[in-house]
């Protein structure tokens, strides 16, 4: 487990991580983070579209949410589903919580609900899981430490994959071709590949990825721009929006810049001014 600790004029922060189960590759993404915060100020900060979806336990204030999709929500431990523009996530002075973040299928599996009745969309954890997501979120937040966390983690995600229903090998070879490719496989080719129709594969992944197979490549493939334009940033090098967006398939630069306005609401120029200024983020 690692833990990392930053303090800037306006408060701090305090990060621990730890890996997921191995069993839980292709339904976690990255590791389980735990965060605590303190700030003099409450905070605002933006989340871009994403095909990551998040499971959040928290122990402190509520947060709340507001987007380009719905009316502002106030949750304190959530879920959601894929969203395709961006969401304000809205705190308090002080934090503390614990986040798993899950790919699209893992979310479906977990959920054990079609993701496109929550795409643009949280809800509280116990309104998504019932019973046993009020018995995680009362088990994480009496835990003596984040290890027994992790521990809780691990067991209740492996029960709920399980306990899912199959998934069609169509759906998860059709998923595993869109991240592999970063969004930059043809649509076409899936559909001759796998030899459906336009709308059954539409249905298909709108149930279990929350979109359709074109968003889904879409969002993955601003997701990796904006992963290269971040290293590039975070190196002191000047980015190039012109070349991310030929090497990652967009038709030109104002194709990229029309989508950061989608998935971000702002330009790509502007969000790079944010990241070169900004204090590092617990999650960011």
């Amino acid at each position: 487990m690692a833990v990392t600790r930053h303090t800037w004029s306006g408060g701090w922060w305090e990060v621990e991580q730890a890996e997921p189960h191995p069993a839980l590759r292709g339904i976690v993404v990255g590791p389980y983070v735990a965060w605590r915060e303190r700030a003099q100020a409450p905070t605002t900060r933006r989340e871009f579209a994403a095909t990551v979806v998040p499971l959040i336990v928290n122990f402190d204030a509520p947060y709340r949410l507001e987007s380009a999709a719905h009316t502002p929500l106030h949750c304190t431990s959530f879920s959601a589903g894929v969203y395709d523009t961006w969401v304000d996530v809205h705190g308090a002075t002080s934090a503390h919580a614990v986040q798993v973040n899950l790919t699209p299928l893992g979310a479906h599996a977990v959920l054990q609900q079609p993701l496109s009745t929550l795409t643009n969309l949280a809800a509280p954890v116990e309104t998504l899981l019932g019973r046993e997501g009020a018995q995680l979120v009362d088990g994480l937040g009496h835990a003596r430490d984040f290890g027994a966390r992790v521990r809780l983690l691990d067991a209740f995600l492996l029960r709920r994959v399980q306990s899912a229903p199959p998934v069609s090998r169509v759906v998860l070879w059709c998923w595993a071709q869109l991240a592999q490719s970063h969004g930059q496989v043809a649509i076409g080719a899936l559909q001759r590949e796998t030899g459906w129709s336009a709308a059954r594969l539409g249905r298909a992944m709108r149930e279990h990825c929350g979109v359709t197979p074109r968003r889904l490549g879409n969002l993955l493939r601003f997701e990796q721009a904006v992963r290269d334009a971040r290293a590039l940033l975070r190196a002191g090098q000047r980015v190039s929006w012109s070349r991310i967006a030929a090497s990652r398939g967009y038709a030109d630069q104002a194709h990229l810049s029309r989508e950061f306005q989608r998935c971000a609401g702002m330009t790509p120029g502007q969000w790079a001014a944010q990241v070169t200024a900004e204090t590092p983020a617990p999650l960011g």
